[in-house]
Order: C-alpha cells, then structure tokens, then sequence
C-alpha cells in the first residue's frame, strides 16, 4: 500500500487566471460536522479554483460539496495522481504539468486551449 505524500514546495497556478495560488484551509461542512481541509486556493477575487493531491482542481458549492473540474484534469502516469500546472506560456497555451507526490518527478506538456476554452468556443 503506498501512501500520499503531498511535497511542500508546490506552486500551482490557477487554470482560470493562470496566477500562482496560495496555501489555504478550506473548511468543508461533511454532514453536521465541519471539518479542515488543506489545499492551494486562487488569491485573485471572486475565484472559486482550488488544488489539492488529492482531487486536483476543484470548486465548491457553499463550503459543502466538491466539484472537480475535469477541464483541468491530468493523470500522472506515475502513481495515478491529479497533476498540477506549474508553468503557463500564454502565446502557445502550453500547461506544463507536474505530480506533487513527493519523489514522484512525472510530467507532462499540453498545448492549446483547454477543453473548458474550447467548448465555450
């Protein structure tokens, strides 16, 4: 059994915004109680992006339900885990996507619009 072991020197970026986000404690309402969750959140106003290991890039519905954004959404080949982006080139639209597994050094390299830009295209 492997276990999840989030490396602390991360710096994903929002897909929305393409800005580095920061780290954050989202608490999420899970039946009656509330619990803390870890995570990267945008810092830019009225954003809803956040990253985590675990689910990868996701929103939230009032603090209680997690909604993953499969626009945003790249398998590290590795270990199976949610990449996140670590650089954005505007002019080609190329992600460069990295595991946040600590050890883990899978990456990978998209071009082009995402398919959350191409659909609404």
């Amino acid at each position: 059994m492997s276990f999840v072991t989030m490396r602390n020197d991360l710096q994903p970026i929002c897909p929305a915004h393409h800005v580095p986000m920061v780290p954050w404690m989202l608490w999420l309402k899970l039946d009656v109680n509330v619990s803390p969750k870890p995570c990267y959140a945008c810092a830019t106003t009225g954003c809803c992006y956040h990253w985590d290991i675990v689910q990868g890039y996701f929103t939230t519905r009032e603090g209680e339900h997690i909604e993953h954004d499969m626009n945003y959404w790249q398998k590290c080949e590795h270990d199976g885990l949610p990449m996140y982006v670590a650089d954005f080139e505007s002019q080609k639209s190329k992600r460069t996507w990295k595991c946040g597994q600590l050890g883990c050094t899978g990456s990978r390299v998209t071009e082009g619009p995402s398919k959350a830009t191409a659909a609404s295209q």
